[in-house]
């Protein structure tokens, strides 16, 4: 060390040498890389670490959840009762409609959605019902099902959607649900 120079004076090169500062080009990026592995190793071995991101993880395979729905539900139905709807549903989408998965997700059902006089959703899972089969893209499936009335009197909505279970409803990808007009007695 010179001899001429204060304590001062060298305080500055000690603190870029921690930081790998006083270095140039692949010696500065390996003395920061050292120092920051040492520094958040302790902090990453007792914490977890969540990443995140803005865009969605599917983006690439949008089209895969698509449907054209019909439904025929009897305008009427007694409240507390059941009623009884035929759905026919076609796979206009990219991939295939599987009526289970291992993970419990990804697997399609139909979704009712109860909706008021208004249109507004009142229950987003009124009533789920299983496919009967697979369905590849370009085939279709028909089916009929019983499902409960609302257990009240009132003029009410009632929206048919596919809901890959765990990932989205058909509807927020592009298809048209099928709704209807329901009065209950």
């Amino acid at each position: 060390m010179d001899p001429t120079r204060s304590i001062d004076q060298t305080a500055p090169c000690a603190r870029e040498d921690l930081f790998g500062l006083g270095k140039r080009g692949p010696l500065f990026e390996e003395a920061l890389a050292i120092r920051m592995v040492r520094t958040l190793r302790q902090v990453l071995e007792h914490h977890p670490v969540i990443v995140a991101a803005k865009t969605r993880a599917d983006a690439p395979d949008r089209g895969r959840w698509r449907a054209t729905i019909a439904a025929e539900v009897a305008e009427s139905a007694p409240h507390g009762g059941t009623m009884e709807i035929k759905v026919t549903a076609a796979n206009v989408g990219s991939g295939t409609w599987r009526p289970s998965s291992p993970s419990g997700v990804g697997h399609v059902r139909l979704g009712l959605q109860l909706l008021d006089a208004e249109g507004r959703v009142i229950v987003k899972d009124f009533h789920r019902v299983a496919l009967p089969h697979a369905i590849a893209p370009g085939q279709s499936v028909a089916f009929a099902f019983s499902c409960p009335a609302p257990p009240a009197p009132g003029v009410y909505g009632l929206k048919c959607d596919l809901v890959a279970e765990g990932v989205t409803w058909f509807e927020t990808e592009g298809s048209v649900p099928a709704s209807r007009r329901l009065l209950v007695v």
